[in-house]
């Protein structure tokens, strides 16, 4: 792989660079320019590194003065201000470089502005309140300190931001930076071709290590009722009993629920012997999902693909045991590539609007939930968008929830016509309908009659009444997702709040009426 000798991967950023540096006094030009040289060609000298630290140490290496690092920031900062319609990105720099200054070295200043020119210009956030990435930046750095750590709730504090729009951009920054080493690493993705290779080794992954930190996607988990609808199926298909296609008449239903009831009664499930290679291998995919260690459910994947190699499944597995994102997302997409294999493009054409109603899909189904997931948290919004929207062309009841994850989506990139019209096609009583209807509302028809009259909040308020509380902050997130909720209670707020609050807190008007109204709710 060729590695490109800039600190930008965009070609446009290296003819603004050339233009500073032309525009460079003589002064200039004698004393700093072979250290600005110097500076273009890091991203090359950093390929054999794999952290932030490694980044800060090549400065360190080179033993560049104060002034040389200085030098080096005020250029990186010159790269942005030229730039009128990214202001707010200059912002974040200038904010960036005052606050750090004080509590960290130079060489820290440099490597934080050299990850956000970066990450400003290939993701390119939206940035409503600098201080928000200032903040999520500031936190990032401090995990990095050997000094005691700092907890998100401080950093809050410090930059006058909330502890969710903090770890909300923190986790995005996070996604990207494994996502940028690896590519100075020049670690791209295997091959279809090697699709095999790479689960068959050892992938280095430790019990002891933490796995990575993806949303709470329920979608992804495997129900233990998935085995035996599965084992029902086949045994109930060599028996060229049909189980879709005349369920509508009462006599199939009633032969059809006698046989079930035969089957379930007589044992003969626990004897259910799997015929082809496809369905050993997902019995032991099965077996794979209940194991009580991660490494015994990528033992029993790894034998699976052995087995079969389509088998989407597995690589399921070893990507919600991944120990970074991008793993994760190179295991998910050779899933969801095993699973358009192992299906056949006649399948998709036959199946489509009814998909998750065919056992066979689910492993598939999996594979793309997840996939979708981690291109979202890489910064790659449009991308996931594209793969939420198919997998609800594919099933359209959404089974797995992922109309959730697209509508914060679609909110996100102002895409707020996709997003009220996904509202209204999955009408229901949840937090997640209901306060979401406001933020469409406000964004596209501003302060209407239904939000003047408290039409829609006291709705929303009267089916979760915790939500409001989390939005204003007034009660704290706990760390972690819960693991359960159910419509209307406090789980429910808390992830939608989770999720969601950086929405609300972006619109600064928006956040005013919600405070006064709710004193005005609570009377």
């Amino acid at each position: 792989m060729k590695k490109e000798s800039k600190i930008l991967y965009l070609p446009s950023l290296q003819g603004r660079q050339n233009k500073a540096n032309n525009e460079m006094d003589d002064a200039g030009r004698t004393r700093g320019h072979g250290h600005h040289r110097e500076m273009l060609t890091l991203k090359q000298e950093t390929s054999d590194h794999h952290t932030l630290v490694d980044i800060a140490n090549v400065a360190e290496e080179k033993e560049w003065s104060e002034e040389q690092l200085n030098e080096t920031i005020e250029n990186i900062l010159s790269l942005l201000q030229e730039d009128d319609e990214q202001a707010k990105y200059y912002e974040v720099a200038v904010l960036l470089r005052d606050s750090f200054k004080h509590r960290y070295p130079s060489t820290t200043v440099f490597t934080a502005l050299f990850m956000w020119v970066n990450y400003a210009f290939e993701i390119q956030p939206r940035v409503h309140k600098p201080s928000v990435m200032v903040a999520a930046m500031d936190y990032l750095f401090s995990t990095l300190d050997e000094g005691e750590a700092v907890s998100q709730q401080e950093i809050a504090r410090r930059y006058d931001v909330s502890v969710a729009q903090l770890a909300r951009r923190s986790q995005a920054l996070v996604a990207y930076i494994e996502t940028f080493l690896s590519k100075l690493n020049g670690d791209l993705s295997q091959s279809t071709s090697e699709a095999n290779k790479i689960i068959l080794e050892d992938d280095g992954y430790d019990e002891r290590e933490h796995e990575i930190g993806l949303s709470h996607h329920a979608f992804s988990k495997v129900l233990p009722s998935e085995r035996l609808n599965y084992i029902l199926n086949h045994m109930l298909n060599d028996e060229d009993i049909d189980t879709v296609d005349d369920v509508h008449t009462d006599a199939w239903q009633e032969v059809f629920n006698q046989k079930v009831a035969s089957l379930l009664n007589s044992g003969a499930i626990d004897q259910y012997e799997p015929k082809t290679r496809r369905q050993k291998a997902q019995m032991l995919l099965y077996d794979a999902w209940e194991a009580p260690t991660p490494r015994e459910q990528k033992r029993l994947a790894k034998k699976a693909l052995e087995i079969y190699p389509d088998a989407a499944d597995a690589y399921v597995i070893f990507a919600e045991h991944a120990n970074s994102l991008k793993k994760a997302h190179d295991y998910y997409l050779k899933g969801v590539q095993a699973g358009e294999r192992d299906l056949g493009p006649e399948f998709f054409r036959e199946k489509r609007g009814e998909f998750w109603g065919w056992i066979e899909t689910r492993p598939y189904m999996r594979a793309l939930a997840g996939y979708a997931e981690t291109l979202y948290y890489m910064g790659r919004p449009e991308e996931a968008i594209k793969t939420y929207e198919a997998m609800l062309d594919l099933n359209p009841n959404d089974n797995q929830g992922v109309r959730y994850p697209l509508i914060t989506a679609y909110l996100e990139l102002e895409q707020y016509a996709k997003a009220n019209r996904l509202l209204q096609r999955y009408i229901e009583d949840s937090a997640f309908y209901h306060f979401n209807r406001i933020l469409i509302e406000y964004h596209l028809h501003g302060f209407t009659f239904k939000l003047k009259f408290k039409k829609l909040l006291t709705r929303a308020h009267q089916q979760n009444p915790y939500v409001i509380p989390y939005l204003l902050e007034e009660v704290l997130l706990p760390d972690v997702f819960p693991e359960l909720m159910s419509d209307g209670d406090e789980n429910e707020a808390i992830i939608y709040a989770m999720e969601h609050m950086h929405l609300w807190h972006e619109e600064e008007v928006l956040m005013e009426w919600l405070e006064e109204t709710y004193m005005t709710l609570r009377k």
